[in-house]
């Protein structure tokens, strides 16, 4: 996640010195492909690599576009997307009831609460706090446990979900969250209205728009992005982060390896991968062992 204050592929190529780190990660990357998906062609997953690797230059494809290294080609890029867009984000918007509701009854318990704990509290500043029902593609059960119908809703819908998030996002009076870009071009993400006053508004590349109880917005973060609550009283939004629809123009095998690929990152970037790990250990000795069975 970058600011505006840099631009987008300088501040990116900063971190991508090959160090220690870096190199396990890549020589994980590349057997974990050579293992799980032998006779595969991963061609086009093999330039995601490169690009993660800074070997190959990705190309911003219109204004405030700021995607990252993490970067798939051939993916169709515009800050909004359009319900009709995509199969079921009308019934969500139809059955949206179900999160308001559930949602109300959540915010009455005198012991529920939201997280300050994105990895990027700085950008999001001291005014946004989430309730996560999923990250890094994990369902998150203490969570789940207390929105029980609209887990059961999201699963229902099929959504392809990104191994990225679900989260209902707080905003307080008087707050906002500063220009950003996530990067990754290859996710969407979806703004689901569940208690929305006005003076509230979400701007995507060049575009502001407001969120609505029951309705949905659809951006693509890889364009900068700000959100401001003006009003008097809390915002809340349901967030939901999903493959983009070019992703499914990709094979099976694509869109596993890119998936493991992805994960594998989320891993390493949460610690849970620790420096130098001997192959036949951890994340990397348990994919191996499994496609050798």
């Amino acid at each position: 996640m970058s600011t505006r204050n840099e631009p987008q592929q300088k501040q990116q190529l900063k971190a991508l010195e090959m160090t220690p780190r870096r190199k396990q990660f890549f020589r994980m990357v590349s057997e974990g492909l050579k293992v799980g998906f032998e006779g595969e062609d991963l061609s086009r997953v093999e330039n995601f690599v490169r690009y993660c690797k800074g070997e190959l230059e990705y190309k911003a494809l219109g204004p405030l576009h700021q995607p990252s290294e993490e970067y798939v080609e051939g993916l169709r890029a515009k800050p909004w997307w359009e319900p009709q867009e995509f199969e079921w984000i009308s019934e969500m918007e139809e059955r949206s009831s179900i999160v308001i509701d559930e949602f109300k009854a959540f915010w009455n318990d005198p012991l529920s609460g939201f997280a300050k704990d994105s990895v990027n509290m700085n950008i999001m500043g001291k005014g946004w706090s989430g309730v996560r029902l999923q990250r890094l593609g994990e369902w998150i059960p203490e969570n789940c446990e207390k929105f029980p119908k609209t887990v059961k809703l999201l699963k229902e819908l099929k959504i392809p979900l990104a191994v990225r998030g679900v989260m209902f996002a707080r905003q307080v009076p008087g707050s906002g969250v500063s220009p950003h870009t996530d990067g990754r071009n290859f996710i969407l993400t979806t703004h689901l209205g569940v208690d929305v006053p006005e003076d509230c508004w979400i701007r995507v590349g060049e575009e502001k728009r407001s969120w609505e109880n029951g309705k949905a917005l659809i951006l693509d973060t890889s364009f900068e992005h700000e959100t401001r609550n003006d009003s008097r009283r809390d915002r809340i939004v349901l967030i939901i982060d999903y493959w983009h629809p070019g992703i499914c123009h990709l094979t099976k095998a694509e869109q596993e390896a890119l998936a493991f690929v992805y994960d594998l990152r989320n891993k390493f970037e949460s610690g849970e991968i620790p420096l130098e790990e001997p192959e036949e250990k951890g994340l990397f000795g348990a994919f191996k062992r499994a496609f050798q069975q």
